[in-house]
Order: C-alpha cells, then sequence, then structure tokens
C-alpha cells in the first residue's frame, strides 16, 4: 500500500509534468511515506510486547513518530504539493493518536475511538493517493 505511494511519487518525478520546488518536496517527502510503514509494522510489534513493557515501548514509538512529525512539518511544500504534504501530514497525526489511544485505552480494535482512527488512517490514505493520482494528470 504505501509502496504503492512511493511508486506513484517516483513517477510523477520522472514525468517531467511538476515543477522543480515540486520535485524537490516529492523527493524530501519519501523518507516520510517509508517511515509511516515502518511505523506500522514497529506499532504491531509493540502489541506484542509483554505487558508489561508495552506502555514504554508505546511511549517510545510515539516520541519516534512525533519526532518525525515535526521534521514533516519543517518541509515547504509549494502549493501544487500542499494537499499531498496536508494528507502526510494528517497521517503523522493519527498514527499519534493511535498509539496515545492504545496507550489510554485498551487498544483493542474493538475499542470505539481505535475503529474510528483506524478509519481515519484509511481515509487518508486513500485521499493521498488520489492526490497522487490528480498530480499525475
Amino acid at each position: 500500500m504505501k509502496r504503492l505511494i512511493l511508486v506513484a511519487a517516483l513517477l510523477l518525478i520522472g514525468c517531467g509534468g511538476l515543477d522543480g520546488q515540486s520535485i524537490h518536496y516529492l523527493r524530501e517527502s519519501q523518507a516520510f511515506q517509508v517511515n509511516l510503514t515502518m511505523y506500522q509494522r514497529k506499532l504491531k510489534e509493540v502489541a506484542a510486547v509483554d505487558p508489561s513493557r508495552r506502555r514504554e515501548a508505546a511511549q517510545a514509538l510515539l516520541a519516534e513518530v512525533e519526532g518525525e512529525h515535526k521534521k514533516l512539518a519543517a518541509l515547504e511544500p509549494n502549493p501544487k504539493v500542499m494537499t499531498v504534504h496536508k494528507e502526510l501530514d494528517a497521517l503523522y497525526t493519527t498514527m499519534e493518536n493511535f498509539i496515545k489511544a492504545t496507550l489510554t485505552g485498551s487498544g483493542d480494535s474493538k475499542d470505539p475511538r481505535v475503529g474510528q482512527l483506524s478509519k481515519e488512517w484509511a481515509d487518508h490514505l486513500d485521499k493521498l493517493n488520489r492526490e497522487f493520482q490528480r498530480l499525475d494528470h
């Protein structure tokens, strides 16, 4: 799923339809897209950690995601790729909120807050994919 986003970004960079600033932003943002996939994997690993150490592992992951989110916020997208930036920002915010929800709740998929955040994640990912498709045309 994330590979699709990365491939779309690479295709856009190669197609020549974007200006230099847009291409620069897309290149810079690739690492943040890849890191989201890594954070999803780490979140699953945190869920498998012994319950006595799970809170500590989740807090460490949250700190890592928040640090990366601050770096993303420092990027300077131009208007052509602003929607891409906003959706990446929303995905990082949703990931942070998801980790916080697992820290304060059960973390179970039956938890309404976790379910809502999962839906938000899917929605933002879909919007990001649509934005890449729009840029491609």
